[in-house]
C-alpha cells in the first residue's frame, strides 16, 4: 500500500485539441490524476491551463466541482448520455 495523499496529481500532457471538461474552453492538457493506490484507478480529464493549475494546487474540492456542474450542463443540453 502507498503512503501517499490521495487524490494525488500524476501528471500531465500536451494535447493538439479538446474541450476543457470544467469549464468548456479549448483544452491544452491530458491530466492524469491518481483517486487511490489501485493500479488503472485514474481520473483523467481534458483541461485549459487555469484548470491545470486548479489540479496542481491540489483544490479538490472546486476542481472537481467544476468537473461535475460542466458535466451536468452538457447532460441538460443533450450532449451527452446520463451516467448511471
Amino acid at each position: 500500500m502507498s503512503r501517499r495523499k490521495y487524490p494525488f496529481y500524476a501528471g500531465a500532457s500536451k494535447v493538439e485539441s479538446g474541450i476543457c471538461e470544467a469549464c468548456g474552453n479549448g483544452a491544452a492538457w491530458a491530466v492524469t490524476i491518481q483517486v487511490s493506490w489501485f493500479r488503472g484507478d485514474d481520473d483523467m480529464f481534458l483541461l485549459c491551463e487555469p484548470d491545470r493549475r486548479m489540479a496542481m494546487d491540489k483544490q479538490w474540492k472546486d476542481f472537481y466541482t467544476k468537473i461535475k456542474t460542466q458535466r451536468r450542463l452538457k447532460r441538460e443540453a443533450g450532449l451527452t448520455k446520463a451516467q448511471p
